[in-house]
């Protein structure tokens, strides 16, 4: 692969392939805090990886780009691939293959044995790459926190071996293949998948899917890994109208929507004291600060909003408690299941021929979607806020002005 097809950093197209993804139909006179040789090399680079699902076509505002294909006909995720373009320095792939090689035979050995063998093998010298005892320790530092090497002391000196397990992947390939398509992390998936020989048509097939998710991986993996250790972070976000924003948040908890796939961390703002949503495509860079010994008391009181939060929002931070009453023909069980089933935190009761579901939510406007979707059996929407109800009114008549009912 030619090393201009390659990435150092994911970040620098994630923006990229989520527009071409997401709100397609962009062109580059969208991408205008750009310039125009940047964007023609990134979009050279998407085209070079995902070329068979993007298409490029001459419209009214020109040239214009999107992503085009259908879960059912793919059996891996395509939006996986570029994470597996990485461009490496010599020097960093020197010293990593070369680290693993020293260890193969097995035992343990110290950092500087292990630099003393590689200048044995050659491997640490040469006319145009010079491997040096830090950048060894560095990596070797590195591959302790990941988990490719295990650490042991023997007096004041450290001692490393490669870590094993005896767990037979091949026994689990076809889980492997369905977490890497359902999971939010399947890319880690994806990655193992790389370990086996290609076998043609998958085991598995999906007729939805959330594929753009993929994008996300590398940010909802640290805030995953924050959560699972009890740390703060600190965040970069974009918005189109505030910029670029730094934040440092104890995340707490990961919402998925099964609507959307949209992901949203719930989280401690630090700074701020106070509960708060963020959107994980919003969300640039994850930089895991230190633990906080208070993370169990900051959950704990989630405890008192939970239930009450009908979207990923808090509205005004005040819930509004609502009864709406529906009248539903004889025989509509099917409504009256589709009622309870759709009502989340909400309950549903029968009360003089008619079914009443009453919910307590933080954010008014959340509960449309689902009023929406039963319009015309609706009796009436009682609450303290009337703002509910009146915006419901307002669709009425709106619907009465645009098509005649």
């Amino acid at each position: 692969m030619a090393r201009q097809m390659q990435l150092r950093d994911f970040n620098d197209v994630r923006g990229y392939i989520r527009d071409f993804y997401v709100f397609a139909y962009k062109n580059q006179a969208d991408f205008a805090d750009t310039t125009i040789s940047t964007y023609y090399n990134k979009l050279k680079q998407i085209k070079f990886w995902l070329g068979d699902y993007f298409v490029s076509r001459k419209g009214d505002r020109g040239v214009v780009s999107y992503f085009s294909f259908d879960n059912r006909k793919l059996r891996h995720n395509p939006l996986y691939y570029p994470y597996k373009c990485k461009n490496f320095t010599d020097v960093a792939m020197k010293t990593h293959f070369a680290i693993l090689s020293a260890l193969s035979g097995g035992g343990k050995k110290s950092t500087e044995e292990i630099y003393d063998e590689l200048y044995y093998l050659g491997s640490a010298e040469s006319e145009d790459v010079d491997i040096n005892l830090e950048s060894v320790r560095n990596r070797i530092k590195e591959y302790v926190q990941i988990g490719i090497l295990k650490e042991s002391k023997r007096g004041s000196t450290f001692y490393y071996e490669l870590k094993r397990n005896s767990i037979d992947i091949n026994r689990w390939k076809r889980a492997i293949e369905f977490f890497s398509e359902v999971d939010p992390l399947g890319l880690i998936g994806s990655f193992i998948l790389e370990r086996f020989e290609d076998e043609g048509p998958g085991f598995f097939c999906f007729k939805h899917g959330f594929s753009f998710q993929a994008i996300d991986s590398i940010v909802l993996f640290d805030i995953v890994d924050a959560i699972e250790r009890e740390m703060t972070v600190k965040i970069t976000e974009s918005h189109n109208r505030t910029g670029n924003i730094e934040k440092e948040i104890l995340p707490l908890k990961v919402y998925i929507s099964t609507d959307s796939g949209r992901q949203h961390v719930l989280a401690y703002d630090m700074k701020e004291k106070q509960y708060e949503f963020h959107r994980i495509d919003y969300i640039d860079s994850v930089e895991i600060r230190e633990r906080n010994e208070s993370f169990a008391n900051i959950k704990s009181g989630m405890s008192g909003f939970e239930g009450k939060l009908w979207n990923p929002t808090f509205g005004q931070r005040v819930p509004q408690k609502y009864s709406i009453e529906f009248d539903f023909p004889e025989n509509a069980e099917f409504l009256v299941r589709r009622l309870t089933r759709e009502s989340r935190n909400g309950t549903v009761k029968k009360k003089k021929g008619n079914w009443i579901l009453t919910v307590e939510a933080y954010d008014t406007t959340s509960v449309l979607p689902l009023i929406r979707s039963f319009m015309g059996y609706i009796v009436d929407i009682k609450s303290l806020d009337s703002s509910l109800k009146e915006i419901w009114q307002d669709e009425l008549a709106l619907y009465e002005e645009t098509y005649g009912i």
